[in-house]
């Protein structure tokens, strides 16, 4: 059944949400408040996407029968309210495309290790002799892009410490017992990482989740 969607978020993952919807046939509307890239508003204009910047225009958003909203925009916006006012479904664009895949998923979120978390799961179903892959941040995420930016701006990095963390077997055996040795170690680690950056005399570039 072909739906009026509105994506809210012109960013990468509404990017591809647009486009994905519209790859399956719905009527597509993408709205974003701020300024959309170029390159974006081009692909938009070449698969005849609707699109508008610098405005969520009500008005048009009304006449949907699912909004997909991106996570940048808080759930108590106005425009948020708006649309929850006349009872137009909102939905994640995970979710959106997920409602597209009959494979079962793990969803990893958190502040620390959820990279070091996803990769052991995928290797301990691999090992298992199940067909298993990766998606998200993993491997394009903020050490990644730490490294680039240390590397354009000839910076001194300063990474998580994860591989060198003597408490990360321990953790995922029992976090309850271990979880509290585990961020007192990363509490220590980064106290370490301020100091030897604030000595620094050069660029630094520190990766972590704030």
């Amino acid at each position: 059944m072909i739906k009026n969607i509105t994506i809210l978020g012109a960013g990468e993952s509404g990017f591809g949400a647009a486009m994905l919807a519209n790859q399956k046939g719905h009527n597509v509307f993408v709205s974003d408040s701020g300024n959309i890239r170029e390159d974006i508003k081009s692909i938009f204009l070449e698969n005849s996407i609707k699109f508008e910047e610098k405005n969520h225009s009500f008005g048009k958003i009304e006449f949907s029968d699912l909004v997909i909203k991106s996570p940048g925009i808080s759930n108590s916006s106005e425009i948020i309210s708006k649309i929850r006012s006349i009872d137009i479904p909102i939905i994640s664009e995970i979710e959106f495309a997920s409602s597209y895949s009959n494979s079962f998923k793990i969803c990893i979120t958190g502040t620390n290790g959820k990279t070091t978390t996803t990769k052991l799961i995928h290797h301990i179903l691999n090992k298992s002799g199940l067909d298993v892959g990766l998606a998200g941040n993993i491997g394009v995420g903020k050490t990644t892009f730490t490294k680039l930016l240390s590397k354009s701006l000839d910076w001194t990095p300063y990474f998580e410490s994860v591989t060198d963390n003597p408490y990360l077997n321990d953790f995922y055996g029992d976090m309850k017992r271990w979880g509290f040795n585990l961020q007192v170690y990363f509490l220590h680690k980064r106290f370490q990482m301020h100091q030897k950056m604030s000595r620094s005399s050069t660029g630094v570039i520190q990766d972590r989740t704030i």
